[in-house]
């Protein structure tokens, strides 16, 4: 564990997949590219089938719902922005 940033470990323990230690040479002969694809893999998972149109109109009504309340947060941190700027807060 990270004696100042604890969940290092925990993030770190939670995508060991994803890691990998790789070496100069390997880097020179990916061009010296730095892309991480090159470097590990991805795990195959296989589906479920799931109704792609369902799944998608579900996804749209709660990215609408969600922009809605982030357009509520920003108007609101304006206005009190705006109050605290002007003295009335």
């Amino acid at each position: 564990m990270h004696p100042h940033r604890p969940n290092l470990t925990v993030a770190t323990n939670r995508f060991t997949e994803y890691l990998r230690v790789t070496t100069v040479s390997d880097v020179e002969n990916y061009s010296w590219s730095l892309n991480p694809g090159r470097y590990v893999g991805g795990r195959r998972v296989i589906a479920e089938h799931v109704d792609f149109t369902s799944e998608l109109e579900r996804l749209a009504g709660e990215f609408q719902h969600l922009s809605g309340e982030a357009q509520l947060l920003t108007e609101a941190i304006e206005n009190t922005t705006t109050q605290i700027l002007e003295g009335g807060a």
